[in-house]
């Protein structure tokens, strides 16, 4: 019997993945949905809801006596999950060029960790190419209808659990006397960036925007201590983004602008937690040894869960991470993308 495991965050279960599913069952006897848990990021969903609602969507599926589908949840290296199955591939479901950049880039490493497991990569149909479960929250959670994108049974959950949160809201908005608490901003910082992707020469003025950053004290003490010191005494200000890798992430920090400078205060005790670097993600910079972070800090574009225990996470892009998709790319790229200034709220 053959034996692929199918991993995903799938917040929720969409048309696209269910016809990845069928597809793969094609190949394979017995594919098993692994089904992420990431205690840092923020789903619709909780694992066991969506392990339910995959569960529901297979028993609507007529399948063959020769096929089976597992779900369960899994936290962890997906390589893991596979040798616990004793599976032969993982599937991937690959919308268009994005996808694929950054779905070839975890199948190298998967590969180094584990040789025998093959990843096969599954072209999205046409008609599933453009749907993605973040838009499908989105899209719901403003009122939309998300026929078309998610089967009945899971568009009537989606459309329940915005009933719940609503609900949630009420309560708490009625709790409080109709006051919205004001939210802790002692770890909120504000970077103003500058925007060359259409700038062709050096003396054209840049437009700028605004990124909203949360520090993560509880989980990297030392690096946000040390991060707040440089950005009240605007160590940052100026500084350009000097290695902005596509699909990968943007690199600054670096007075020189050469990738081998940094500031003036000693360098940082790794502070490796399995915090995992995701979109958004912020993390040190550092030298081959663990303990070399000083200054130089980088944003993921994406999903970057190679890196994970391996650099220090200190923060996450609240808001404004439109802006740093379009941070001019190269190493150094021509017309360098800039930290304008970085402020600390008025908390701190």
């Amino acid at each position: 019997m053959t034996l692929a495991v199918y991993p995903g965050s799938f917040d929720p279960f969409t048309l696209g993945h269910r016809d990845i599913l069928l597809r793969s069952l094609k190949i394979f006897d017995e594919v098993v949905i692994a089904v992420g848990v990431n205690q840092n990021k923020k789903t619709l969903f909780t694992p066991q809801e969506r392990v339910e609602m995959i569960e529901n969507e297979v028993n609507e599926i007529n399948l063959p006596k020769n096929n089976k589908v597992t779900v369960e949840c899994f936290e962890g290296l997906v390589v893991d999950l596979a040798r616990k199955y004793d599976a032969i591939s993982l599937i991937k479901g690959v919308r268009g060029p994005v996808d694929y950049d950054y779905e070839a880039q975890m199948a190298g490493m998967n590969t180094v960790m584990c040789p025998d497991l093959e990843t096969i990569f599954l072209m999205s149909k046409p008609e599933f190419s453009f749907i993605h479960s973040s838009l499908v929250k989105q899209i719901s959670l403003m009122g939309g209808d998300v026929t078309g994108f998610v089967s009945d049974s899971i568009k009537n959950q989606v459309l329940e659990m915005k009933i719940i949160k609503l609900l949630y809201i009420f309560i708490l908005l009625f709790l409080t006397n109709g006051e919205i608490m004001a939210e802790n901003n002692d770890n909120i910082i504000t970077m103003v960036i500058t925007q060359n992707e259409k700038v062709t020469d050096p003396g054209e003025d840049s437009p700028t925007a605004s990124v909203i950053i949360e520090l993560f004290p509880d989980i990297a003490p030392n690096h946000v201590k040390q991060i707040k010191t440089l950005v009240s005494e605007g160590f940052y200000d100026g500084i350009i983004f000097h290695r902005v890798i596509e699909g990968f992430m943007a690199q600054t920090g670096d007075p020189t602008g050469t990738g081998m400078g940094g500031s003036d205060l000693p360098d940082i005790r790794a502070e490796f937690t399995p915090t995992p670097f995701e979109r958004g993600t912020l993390g040190m910079a550092r030298s081959q040894h663990p303990d070399s972070a000083n200054s130089q800090f980088f944003i993921c574009f994406q999903e970057a869960s190679f890196l994970n225990n391996q650099y220090t996470v200190f923060g996450r892009v609240k808001e404004g991470m439109e802006f740093i998709d379009k941070i001019v790319r190269g190493e150094p790229p021509e017309f360098p993308d800039k930290i304008v200034s970085i402020r600390l709220s008025e908390n701190n």
